[in-house]
């Protein structure tokens, strides 16, 4: 393994020097996180940062854990190394480990990433019968999943979806259509947040305040 900094190439087993450590991601920040082995071969997910080498555990203690994303504020996510029909989805937030469950009647679960705003790209499988039932891919975020398949793509020919998202809430991906691989791109609507809605004003305020001591110097001086 090796991270390429500054146009060099460092060896990462020398940094961490861990015998089983295995990278999985790394962060604006520097953090890197993955995988090592405990002493019964079960994968356990570590954080690195500020040659600190953290251990974080797993999500059930009987199973392998997979990571998959890291954002920038060290939330981690992935799931358990296990069959699709008893994988466990997680999500791993300052240093607690938890399992973020499944949409109602879907089982199955597995993340593909994270953005800034814990926003969660989820995939699950519909509990009916049958060796491989349909899928989904979802949006979690605080609790609540978002189909997005029914959301943006309902009564269409697209399937076969692949997401990942960035800390505008833009989503991209790949599907298929009529037999043929094709990208998409989905931008919802945007909502300014408070803070942004307060800076607006804060800033109309100011230049309210400097019209008004200006007039006010020029009357002065006459």
């Amino acid at each position: 393994m090796f991270l390429y900094e500054s146009g060099e190439y460092k060896d990462i087993n020398s940094l961490i020097r861990h015998p089983t450590a295995s990278v999985k991601g790394i962060n604006d920040l520097g953090q890197m996180m993955g995988t090592f082995e405990d002493p019964t071969g079960k994968k356990r997910l570590f954080l690195y940062e500020n040659e600190e080498f953290k251990d974080l555990g797993s999500l059930e203690e009987n199973r392998s854990i997979a990571p998959n994303d890291i954002n920038n504020s060290g939330q981690i996510v992935g799931s358990s190394e296990a069959d699709f029909p008893n994988r466990k989805a997680f999500l791993c937030d300052d240093g607690e480990m938890k399992d973020i469950g499944n949409p109602k009647d879907y089982y199955g679960g597995s993340v593909t990433g994270i953005n800034d705003r814990k926003q969660i790209l989820f995939h699950a499988y519909l509990n009916v019968p049958g060796f491989l039932p349909p899928s989904s891919f979802f949006l979690w975020e605080d609790g609540e999943f978002i189909n997005l398949e029914e959301e943006f793509f309902a009564n269409s020919n697209w399937e076969n979806f692949y997401y990942r998202s960035n800390n505008l809430r833009q989503i991209v991906g790949t599907g298929s259509i009529n037999g043929q691989s094709h990208g998409f791109l989905i931008t919802p609507s945007i909502i300014p947040e408070p803070s942004t809605i307060f800076m607006f004003l804060w800033g109309l305020f100011g230049c309210y305040w400097i019209k008004k001591k200006n007039k006010t110097l020029n009357q002065t001086d006459r």
